[in-house]
């Protein structure tokens, strides 16, 4: 009986480590990040061969972005889903494929019904710093990007609480990601019934979103770099994309905007390319407003 023990044990000895983890636990669960999950799923199962298995897991808790991430520097939660930035990559590890190809820097504005006339004769940077108020998380990635711009923001730490100042007229607009505005109204119309979706404007800022990792958490990075190579070449990773975003893209760009591009100077220099072409339609700009001074402004 000894000896079946000790070559039990020698025997789980020599099972390499990287089988070990079975749980990849990430705290953004908000139905607006189920794609991100989807994918997260589908590369850890083409890469479970080389790796074991492993699922995720939402963390049990309930967290804001800022409690996120501190509990993924304490190895609370394995993974984020977030926008890159120069001092995010300091701090976590990032696995440098953008996951939304870019859609998530094109900002369609949720406008209250009452106020949406502001917006039918802003064509410039400049119009909308001058006559709007934008509403924006208080704790968010971008919202160095619009005062870099010089736009006029009102801030909340709660994401809910930005609902309510639209719907009250605190703020004029709301810029959400194009991945995520549709979802959002369909879940605030009963609550804000007067909020509403602006068809004269659109932002753009460049505005990647990566898995991050624990620095410490070399693994993981490996292997979701492996997995989301494998997925780019065998055609999934678009497939996914197209499943989540294709039919969204097409109902929500039907109508041309004029596009007002904004400056992200706190991007690390060596973001990939991005394939916009996977849902941007041209037929969705009619004009590219605040380009150059965007750029210039320092």
């Amino acid at each position: 009986m000894v000896q079946i023990f000790i070559i039990s044990l020698v025997l789980m000895l020599l099972i390499p480590t990287s089988y070990a983890q079975t749980n990849v636990v990430y705290f953004q669960s908000h139905d607006r990040f189920s794609y991100e999950v989807e994918l997260l799923e589908h590369l850890l199962a083409i890469t479970d061969q080389e790796y074991g298995k492993a699922t995720p897991i939402a963390h049990q808790s309930t967290m804001t972005e800022q409690q996120g991430l501190r509990a993924l520097t304490r190895g609370e939660v394995d993974i984020a889903f977030l926008p890159t930035s120069k001092r995010r990559e300091a701090n976590y590890l990032a696995i440098k494929q953008p996951l939304l190809q870019g859609m998530l820097g094109f900002r369609l504005l949720l406008t209250n019904r009452s106020s949406n006339y502001k917006f039918a004769d802003i064509h410039s940077i400049q119009q909308l710093r001058d006559n709007v108020i934008a509403g924006f998380g208080l704790h968010w990635e971008d919202l160095r990007i619009l005062y870099r711009n010089r736009l006029p923001v009102m801030t909340s730490p709660q994401y809910q609480e930005l609902f309510a100042m639209l719907g009250t007229g605190q703020i004029d607009y709301l810029p959400r990601g194009l991945n995520e505005v549709e979802a959002e109204l369909k879940e605030q119309a009963m609550r804000y019934p007067d909020i509403g979706l602006n068809e004269d404007i659109a932002l753009y800022y460049a505005f990647p979103r990566y898995y991050f990792v624990n620095r410490g958490n070399k693994q993981l990075a490996e292997r979701l770099t492996a997995g989301l190579a494998i997925a780019k070449r065998d055609g999934s990773f678009r497939a996914l994309f197209d499943k989540h975003f294709g039919a969204v893209s097409e109902r929500l760009m039907s109508k041309p905007r004029v596009l007002i591009e904004l400056k992200n100077p706190f991007l690390p220099d060596d973001v990939p390319p991005m394939e916009t072409d996977w849902w941007l339609q041209p037929k969705a700009i009619t004009n590219v407003a605040g380009t150059r001074s965007a750029r210039n402004e320092q």
